[in-house]
């Protein structure tokens, strides 16, 4: 029995070390700074009292998954003789916001993974002036510290609940295992779908139908199934790869945010009834971190929408296919289209590979990419244009036609085009 004692307390003192806490920004620092960086979080445990498990666990990984110089008793030790200068040298090497911000949080989680201690709190509220910090700032750091003790990924992703950054930046997503399965919730007011890693779904399989205000159909909308989400006041989709094997439809959305997730078209259709995702009646429609792949039909279309924005996405293979016999000059918005041209779409930091349209009889098109009055910074698009029958085959629309790739543009800067239809209108 002593010795199965002996081997339970060796298991317990070296499972920090079976489970590093790996991509911690700390990483990158050199030994000086991650030993400074170390000793005063081991400082603030020595200064409150009793020490939990928890608390030492903490630390060990974050020693382990850093790879520090030294072990978790040494530190300990060094934390107890922490003097003045060795504090004012932390806070010189924690200037950055990033480090500050860092630090400060793992001395929160540090503090509320043991008992209460009036000293620890007493002690981390005076470093916390010291690192001048905003009030709003420590009031997000402590919502994002809960988050992280509860698991609460969801409650995480979005840059309203962070006025000065975007919370779910890649230095968080260590704090959060990558073992957390989807998670759905739903009420009139909010929707939320969310994964600790990116997890792939099937629209008309795998989102749970009973737990949304949604309505699953076979009813054809242009021949494809739909997916209907409704009413919701705010809708927040992250880290999902998402299989469009059917509409995705947003209705009376007040805000729809979809944030780091990859939707993968239907596109070996090759028909316009392609799924979409469709926007009816809604606020402001956001996209950031995004990847659209293989779209045979149009990828967003809006209809009596206020605001389109695309921020950091990739669209790639998305041509809207049809067969249209119209003879005028058509705005297709093969990729993202309004029902409304005066729609802002805000495109920043984007790309675009092999994009546009393709029509099966031979009429020019304009407005390729998108009709919408855009603002457009920063994006390169390569191999993007529109495509019609000819009698030798496919051919792309003529330079002298109204060809381009937007033909409402409100400002444009620093945009790249490669083997690419005009940007705009001549």
């Amino acid at each position: 029995m002593e010795q199965t004692q002996k081997l339970r307390e060796y298991l317990a003192r070296t499972k920090g070390a079976r489970y590093p806490f790996e991509g911690h920004e700390l990483a990158e620092l050199e030994d000086y700074s991650k030993n400074l960086y170390v000793k005063h979080l081991a400082m603030i445990l020595c200064c409150g009292g009793d020490v939990s498990q928890e608390q030492t666990l903490f630390l060990q990984r974050l020693i382990t998954g850093c790879e520090c110089e030294y072990d978790l008793e040494t530190y300990m030790r060094q934390g107890q003789e922490a003097t003045p200068e060795s504090l004012e040298e932390l806070l010189d090497t924690i200037t950055s916001d990033k480090m500050r911000d860092s630090f400060l949080l793992d001395a929160l989680l540090l503090v509320h993974l043991g008992p209460q201690s009036e000293i620890r709190e007493e002690f981390l509220a005076a470093l916390c002036e010291a690192c001048e910090l905003r009030v709003a700032e420590l009031e997000q750091l402590a919502e994002l510290c809960g988050k992280i003790l509860r698991l609460e990924l969801c409650g995480c992703i979005e840059t309203e609940f962070w006025p000065y950054r975007w919370i779910m930046e890649e230095r968080w997503k260590p704090y959060f295992p990558d073992t957390v399965t989807p998670e759905w919730k739903n009420t009139d007011d909010f929707l939320i779908a969310a994964a600790g890693k990116l997890t792939p779904l099937d629209v008309t399989t795998a989102m749970p139908a009973e737990k949304f205000t949604m309505t699953v159909s076979d009813v054809n909308y242009n021949n494809a199934k739909c997916v209907a989400f409704c009413h919701n006041k705010t809708a927040y989709f992250y880290n999902l790869k998402i299989y469009m094997n059917a509409h995705l439809r947003f209705v009376d959305v007040e805000r729809a945010v979809f944030l780091n997730c990859i939707f993968v078209g239907d596109g070996e259709q090759k028909a316009c009834n392609s799924s979409s995702l469709w926007f009816f009646n809604c606020g402001k429609v956001e996209f950031k971190h995004c990847s659209f792949i293989n779209f045979g039909g149009r990828v967003i279309q809006a209809v009596n929408c206020h605001k389109i924005s695309v921020l950091y996405c990739k669209f790639t293979d998305c041509v809207m296919n049809y067969n249209n016999i119209i003879e005028n000059w058509l705005e297709l918005g093969g990729v993202i289209y309004s029902n409304n041209k005066e729609t802002p779409l805000d495109l920043t930091a984007s790309s675009f590979t092999n994009c546009g349209g393709c029509n099966d009889r031979n009429y020019y098109r304009s407005s390729v990419i998108s009709n919408c009055t855009a603002k457009i910074y920063s994006c390169d698009f390569k191999n993007c244009w529109h495509v019609r029958s000819t009698l030798s085959g496919r051919g792309k629309d003529p330079e002298n036609s109204k060809r381009c790739l937007f033909m409402h543009i409100r400002e444009e800067h620093d945009n790249t085009l490669t083997d690419s239809a005009e940007l705009g209108p001549h």
